[in-house]
């Protein structure tokens, strides 16, 4: 039986136009005109991924299968790319300090972030820069450069 967070996922998916599996290893296989990503889904953003969910979403990444983290007090999914030295700690809301990011993990940020803008106008770029643990002034160079593409 999905929990309360799983169902408001998988409304949330379905009524996006995805096809979703509960399979529990992770936790949701969804699949959109040909894409195939893995969802974990935490009741929070603050709960932390189990040892053997970040074993497994690493393995599935360093496949190419585009991973993401969603609960229902994050603005969007978070892509996980553990197929790079990254990795999102849910402790501290950001992606490990250091981490060296390769270009389609930044164009996923990036993408992200512009998502959660246009999604959710209102939420200051201070809580944004605070989920990837970048400054303020990169989320606003982040966002000025897609506007800038329109």
């Amino acid at each position: 039986m999905p929990t309360p967070s799983e169902q408001q996922f998988i409304g949330k998916m379905v009524s996006e136009g995805w096809e979703v599996h509960q399979n529990g290893f992770p936790d949701f296989l969804c699949i959109k005109d040909g894409e195939v990503i893995v969802v974990e889904v935490k009741s929070s953003r603050y709960q932390k991924l189990e040892e053997h969910q970040y074993e497994v979403i690493k393995l599935l990444c360093s496949r190419k299968v585009k991973g993401f983290a969603w609960s229902p007090d994050l603005p969007e999914m978070l892509p996980f790319n553990y197929y790079q030295t990254s990795h999102f700690d849910w402790d501290t809301k950001s992606y490990t300090k250091g981490a060296k990011y390769d270009s389609n993990t930044k164009r996923e940020r990036n993408n992200t972030i512009v998502s959660i803008r246009q999604s959710k106008p209102d939420m200051p770029l201070r809580e944004i820069a605070e989920i990837f643990n970048i400054s303020v002034a990169r989320v606003s160079a982040i966002i000025q450069k897609a506007n800038s593409k329109k």
